[in-house]
């Protein structure tokens, strides 16, 4: 959600009152596969989903249709999928002591977390992250 350009706050461990209050605070939406936990979202006007489905690109396409959501990556207004921080455009140099050299030589974008620190480059992550969105977007065997 968040290389999409989507904020999105997650914690599995975080016990039901915690993320009612999160999601209040936030003025966002919960997305929960616990029938409970949606209920009582409900049930205190809280903005919620439940997602539907058991895969992962089952559950995906179920809130991408539900918001209607753009299922595009463009880093320009991507979130860093670490700790949620806004991502910037890098320079080379910029990233020169944090990353490998091969990688330095072989891509020439590159995108740095202002919170965090993480870069990010067009590589073999990025390549899976939009065979992922390929799939989700065409419906195409959605339960693998």
């Amino acid at each position: 959600m968040r290389l999409l350009g989507y904020a999105a706050y997650y914690d599995p461990k975080g016990d039901d009152e915690y993320l009612l209050e999160k999601v209040v605070a936030s003025r966002g939406i919960l997305l929960t596969r616990d029938l409970h936990l949606y209920r009582r979202a409900l049930k205190h006007g809280v903005r919620a989903f439940y997602v539907e489905g058991t895969s992962f690109y089952e559950q995906f396409w179920s809130v991408a249709r539900e918001f209607k959501l753009r299922l595009e990556v463009d880093p320009r207004c991507s979130f860093c999928p670490k700790c949620g921080g806004k991502i910037r455009e890098a320079k080379g140099d910029e990233v020169a002591g944090i990353i490998h050299p091969s990688t330095l030589e072989r891509y020439g974008e590159f995108w740095v977390c202002t919170s965090c620190g993480k870069v990010y480059w067009k590589g073999a992550m990025w390549r899976s992250m939009n065979k992922v969105l390929e799939k989700i977007r065409s419906g195409v065997s959605l339960s693998r």
